[in-house]
């Protein structure tokens, strides 16, 4: 307002302001819901959020957000975000968005908040909303895949199993597992395990060691099981593994060692034929030469069995005394049909010279079997491979039959030798025989 033409007086402050005071409230600012989606495998989605003013105003509003980690972690889960909104006189409504950022990790549904606060020109309402970021990636499952390995000849080997989740998880997993004999035997053919395996969070392949026993004996393929059970955070696929372990030791031979006998005036004698070698099953059987079944010797025939472990039986033969003279006679024992095992020398005359070494390769003891048809002086010796003497086994006369000596590795000072090829030597009168045998540690 303003004074003017003053009438016997003077004007001071002639202008006077006048407010009109607005008794309406402040318009009131609050987000509007809290939201939710799921994160999807790949790429990128975005949760909306709506900022509401409650009225038009004449002014311009602002108020200041920020989002606030809960399960769901800023940066691998979601973009954070933050800064000031601002209200143009008039406007009523705005939007926050958020980047949610997808996965393939199987996980829980994760959370995090947007805050609203410093509102200028306005009330602060519901300041707070959550965000819901829901799973879509399937449970995992835990499998085992089969595998083979071959048993080697000695000492032992590392079996890897690999145990695999078909897809990622931020959740820690675990399952109990255990070995189970098949026609594989635990202590004998591999050590048995049992325990928990462990899942980090997102580690998706893991490895249980198992070992092989290796071994020197010829034998099928064997199987040995791997069993899991028991997850948690994860369910089962495939729970079974077959392990198969290869035989890789040389096919097992039946040999049949040489003979002779005496057939005295009367009566019976027995004839001892070596068979050597390991096979769980194999048919020996006789078959004349010169001298005849029933008038010189008795038959024989059947099945012969190795057990486990065994390289080494006898088929005695019984032969038949008489008064004649005659010739020396001979006949010979056949071997056929042989299972698990291969035939090596198959006929073995019951008169001639015959020389063999078992077990080969072998650690520490060799033994050396020989038969003589006739009495004749005789030496049996070891060389090295290079030619010098190693050791003189037997230096005697010897009557005709058959013979077995043990060598125990040591030279002829009494040193034990080394593992390596050696050459053996049979001399009897003017015939010999020589073959080559490998020890091994």
């Amino acid at each position: 307002m303003l004074l003017g033409n003053a009438l016997n007086a003077d004007l001071g402050d002639a202008q006077g302001l006048g407010t009109i005071r607005s008794d309406d409230p402040l318009p009131g600012l609050s987000l509007a819901a809290d939201l939710a989606t799921a994160k999807g495998n790949i790429g990128n989605t975005t949760l909306a959020f709506v900022v509401n003013l409650s009225a038009a105003s004449n002014q311009t509003v602002t108020v200041a957000y920020a989002t606030i980690d809960n399960s769901a972690q800023a940066g691998s889960d979601y973009v954070a975000a933050s800064g000031t909104l601002t209200f143009a006189p008039g406007q009523t409504s705005k939007t926050i968005n958020v980047i949610v950022r997808g996965d393939l990790a199987f996980e829980g549904d994760e959370f995090f908040a947007l805050n609203l606060r410093n509102p200028l020109n306005a009330a602060l309402g519901d300041g707070l909303a959550l965000g819901t970021l829901r799973n879509d990636d399937p449970t995992p499952a835990i499998a085992v895949n089969d595998t083979a390995i071959a048993e080697g000849h000695s000492g032992n080997r590392q079996l890897v199993v690999r145990v695999r989740l078909s897809n990622p998880t931020s959740l820690p997993v675990s399952v109990a597992y255990t070995t189970a004999a098949s026609s594989a035997r635990a202590g004998s053919d591999y050590t048995a395990i049992s325990g928990r395996l462990q899942f980090n969070p997102l580690e998706t392949l893991k490895s249980l060691s198992v070992l092989v026993r290796g071994d020197a004996v010829h034998e099928g393929e064997e199987t040995l099981l791997l069993l899991l059970s028991d997850p948690l955070t994860a369910g089962l696929g495939r729970a079974r593994a077959a392990t198969l372990l290869r035989n890789d030791d040389a096919p097992a031979y039946l040999s049949a060692a040489d003979t002779a006998l005496a057939a005295g005036d009367q009566g019976i004698g027995r004839l001892a034929f070596l068979v050597a070698l390991s096979a769980p099953l194999a048919e020996p059987a006789t078959a004349d030469g010169s001298a005849k079944a029933n008038s010189d010797y008795t038959p024989a025939s059947g099945t012969l069995t190795f057990e486990p472990g065994q390289i080494r039986k006898t088929v005695e033969v019984a032969v038949l005394g008489d008064n004649l003279y005659e010739p020396d006679e001979t006949f010979d024992l056949l071997l056929s049909n042989p299972l698990n095992a291969d035939l090596g020398r198959a006929r073995a005359p019951a008169d001639t010279l015959a020389l063999g070494a078992y077990p080969n390769p072998a650690n520490p003891t060799t033994t050396l079997a020989y038969t003589l048809g006739a009495d004749a002086p005789f030496r049996l010796m070891i060389f090295d491979l290079l030619g010098p003497l190693v050791h003189l086994l037997v230096n005697e006369a010897h009557r005709a039959g058959a013979y077995r000596v043990e060598w125990n590795r040591r030279d002829e000072k009494g040193w034990s030798v080394g593992p390596g090829v050696y050459l053996y030597r049979l001399e009897a009168g003017n015939q010999v025989l020589k073959g080559k045998h490998l020890l091994v540690r």
